[in-house]
């Protein structure tokens, strides 16, 4: 994914609030300068998510998980668009949330799960790329099935896989399951 520069302008709201939370505590705000009233580059208010999408993704298929998102990320996506050339998709969110009267701001780990429930919820291919974030695709199953680590281990059998087959995918599952759980690394 990435995210396009917008230009840093001043948040006239940021400065009516502070300027009224100073006059509540009787401090002076003749301090504040320009540069305080500046979103930082990693707070901006409009930012383009990218990514690519195969030919059966459409329009309508991201457009239902955007309240997913909007709820879970606190950003609201305006505008869609599929380039077909490319099979790219191009998302414009507004990150900013007007509940708290500030920009939404992602951690590097929130940014990772807003790639990984897009990736989820689309369908979208693991790419070379995505294999580092395994545990985080893992987690987020977890999150929507706590019991999917049970489903998978009663479903297996011996002879599907032979005696060390078997016990390496009861292994694996059961390491999956603790890293979930905050249990194992």
């Amino acid at each position: 994914m990435t995210e396009v520069e917008n230009s840093r302008k001043i948040d006239t709201k940021k400065l009516d609030a502070i300027i009224e939370k100073n006059k509540r505590n009787n401090e002076g705000v003749e301090d504040l300068t320009e540069k305080d009233l500046l979103p930082s580059p990693n707070m901006q208010y409009i930012r383009e998510v990218i990514f690519t999408v195969d030919d059966s993704v459409s329009v309508s298929d991201i457009k239902e998980i955007i309240p997913l998102i909007a709820k879970r990320f606190v950003v609201e996506c305006f505008q869609i668009a599929i380039d077909r050339q490319e099979n790219k998709a191009h998302l414009l969110f507004d990150w900013y949330d007007r509940k708290h009267g500030e920009c939404v701001y992602l951690y590097p780990s929130k940014k990772l799960e807003f790639t990984v429930v897009l990736m989820r919820e689309l369908k979208l291919p693991h790419t070379e790329e995505s294999r580092q974030w395994l545990k985080r695709f893992l987690i987020e199953e977890y999150s929507h099935d706590k019991n999917i680590f049970r489903s998978l281990m009663e479903g297996l059998k011996p002879s599907h896989y032979g005696v060390h087959g078997y016990y390496i995918m009861r292994v694996l599952i059961q390491l999956g399951e603790d890293i979930c759980k905050g249990q194992a690394k």
